[in-house]
C-alpha cells in the first residue's frame, strides 16, 4: 500500500514537473509581417496569447529580415528557456549567429532602432558529473545579436542601455549607455568599455568604434587587411572610423598599424588620416613619440605636438612635422623636432621654429636648410645656431660610429660641407674634413681621444 501511495505521489511530481518546464519552455513562431503563433502553421491562431515583451520580441525578429522556414511565412522562433531567457532562431542562422535575449532586459522600439534596456544576471549553473554536488562559479550570460555578445560590467547595478539599429547597407549599429565588461564581435573582444559606439558590417568587420576604456585595455581593429592596435590607458577614448579615413584617440598607451609598421607611444592625443588604401597618410600627435620601423627611427616634439606626413607634403609653413619621402630616401624635420636614433646610429634636434633640415636616410647627410640645430652621431655633435657650425666630441669611449655627412650654407652664400668618415683600420681613428667652396679647408685624423673641437 505504501509503495502504491509513494508511486502515485512520484508520478504526480512528474506531472508537475513536465507541466513547469513546459510553460518555461514556451516557444512561439513569428511570420513575416510580426505576428506571433504557437504553431509553424501561421494560419492557426494562438492557444496562448503571447505577453506584450513576447509581442514587441516578435518585431524585431520581423525587423531582422531573416529567410523563411520551409514554404510557410514563418521567418523566426522564439524560445523561452528555464531562466527567462529569449532564443530567436531559424534553421539558417549558425552557431555563429546566434540571438539570445538574457532575463533581465526589456526591449523597446524608438522609431527605427530597438532599444535593450537592462543587465545581465547571474544564475547558478550545476555540475553536470555531480547534479547534487556544490554550485560552480556562476555565469553571466551575455546579451547576444547575431553572435555579437555584450555583457554589462557585474561592478555596477545600474541598468545598462544597448541601441541596436539596422541601416540601409545591413551594417549593425550598436551604441552603448554604461558600463559593459565585454564586447565581442566577430574574432575580436572589447573589455572594459563605458558609452561606445560599434558599427559592424556583414562581413562581421567593425567600420566604426568610439568608446571609452574604463582600465588599461588593448584593443584590436581590421582594416585593409591590415590589423590596427590601440592600448589605452584608464579613460582613453579612442575614435575608429575607417570610412571617414581617420582614426583619433586621448590618453593611450601605444598605436600600431601592421600595414605600415608605424607605432606611437604615449600620446595625449593622436589624430591619423589614412589613405584609400588603408595606410597612413597623416598623423598629428601631442606628447608622444612616432617609430619609423622601417628606417628604425624615434621622433618626439620638445614643445608642442608635431605633424607626421607620409606622402612627401611641404612642411615649410608647419610649425613642428617631419615629412618622409622613402622612394626618395629623405626625411625632412621641421621645428622642434628630436629623434634620438634617427636612422639607427644617428641623433637630431631642431632648436629653433625655423629649423629645417633634410636628411638622406642612403647617404647620411644632413642638409641644413635654415634655422637652428644639432645632429651627429655617437662620437661627434655639429651645432648650428645663428648660421655658424661648430663641432664637439661627444663620447670617445666608443670604438666605432657611422659616417655621416652635411651641409650648411653659411650667412655669406658660402656652402660649407662636412665630412665625418670612420678610418678601416679599426683603430678608432677617425677623420674629420670641412669643406668650403670646394676646397677642404680642416682635416683631422686622430684617435678620438686626442680630439676637442669646437
Amino acid at each position: 500500500m505504501k509503495c502504491r501511495i509513494f508511486y502515485v505521489f512520484s508520478i504526480i511530481i512528474l506531472l508537475n514537473i513536465s507541466l513547469i518546464l513546459a510553460e518555461t519552455k514556451q516557444q512561439y513562431f513569428v511570420d513575416e509581417n510580426g505576428n506571433t503563433f504557437v504553431s509553424e502553421d501561421y494560419k492557426k491562431t494562438t492557444q496562448k496569447p503571447p505577453s506584450e515583451q513576447i509581442k514587441t520580441v516578435s518585431k524585431f525578429v520581423k525587423d531582422l529580415k531573416l529567410p523563411y522556414i520551409g514554404d510557410s511565412k514563418i521567418v523566426g522562433s522564439i524560445s523561452i528557456d528555464e531562466n527567462g531567457g529569449l532564443t530567436i532562431d531559424n534553421p539558417k542562422l549558425t552557431n555563429e549567429q546566434k540571438i539570445f535575449i538574457p532575463k533581465g532586459y526589456v526591449i523597446s522600439k524608438d522609431n527605427e532602432k530597438w532599444v535593450f534596456t537592462g543587465e545581465s544576471k547571474l544564475f547558478p549553473v550545476f555540475n553536470k558529473k555531480d547534479p547534487m554536488g556544490p554550485e560552480e562559479k556562476p555565469l553571466h550570460p551575455p546579451l547576444e545579436i547575431f553572435g555579437d555578445k555584450i555583457l554589462s560590467s557585474s561592478k555596477e547595478t545600474s541598468p545598462k542601455t544597448i541601441i541596436f539599429e539596422i541601416d540601409k547597407n545591413g551594417n549593425f549599429a550598436y551604441t552603448y549607455k554604461g558600463k559593459f565588461e565585454f564586447i565581442n564581435i566577430g574574432q575580436h573582444s572589447y573589455r572594459e568599455i563605458e558609452n561606445g559606439k560599434f558599427v559592424v558590417n556583414k562581413e562581421k568587420k567593425i567600420i566604426f568604434a568610439d568608446f571609452i576604456s574604463t582600465n588599461e585595455n588593448s584593443y584590436k581593429f581590421e582594416h585593409n587587411g591590415g590589423l590596427v592596435i590601440i592600448k589605452a590607458n584608464k579613460g582613453g577614448h579612442i575614435v575608429f572610423d575607417p570610412r571617414n579615413k581617420k582614426i583619433t584617440g586621448e590618453n593611450l598607451r601605444e598605436f600600431f598599424t601592421s600595414k605600415n609598421g608605424y607605432t606611437i607611444t604615449s600620446p595625449k592625443k593622436m589624430e591619423i588620416e589614412l589613405d584609400d588604401n588603408g595606410y597612413i597618410r597623416h598623423a598629428y600627435i601631442e606628447d608622444g613619440e612616432f617609430i619609423h620601423s622601417g628606417t628604425d627611427s624615434y621622433f618626439r616634439a620638445t614643445k608642442g605636438g608635431f605633424h607626421v606626413f607620409f606622402d612627401g607634403t611641404d612642411i615649410s609653413k608647419f610649425q613642428n612635422a617631419v615629412s618622409f619621402q622613402i622612394e626618395n630616401g629623405k626625411i625632412t624635420m621641421k621645428g622642434f623636432i628630436q629623434s634620438l636614433r634617427l636612422n639607427e646610429h644617428f641623433n637630431f634636434e631642431g632648436k629653433s621654429t625655423d629649423s629645417l633640415v633634410e636628411f638622406n636616410i642612403n647617404k647620411n647627410n644632413f642638409n641644413v636648410l635654415s634655422g637652428d640645430s644639432s645632429f651627429g652621431n655617437f662620437h661627434y655633435e655639429v651645432d648650428v645656431k645663428n648660421g655658424v657650425s661648430s663641432v664637439k666630441l661627444k663620447d670617445s669611449e666608443k670604438k666605432s660610429a657611422a659616417s655621416f655627412s652635411f651641409a650648411h650654407k653659411l650667412q655669406n652664400g658660402a656652402l660649407l660641407n662636412g665630412v665625418f668618415n670612420e678610418l678601416s683600420d679599426g683603430t678608432g681613428t677617425y677623420k674629420m674634413s670641412i669643406i668650403q667652396d670646394g676646397k677642404e679647408n680642416i682635416a683631422v685624423s686622430k684617435e678620438l681621444s686626442k680630439i676637442g673641437l669646437r
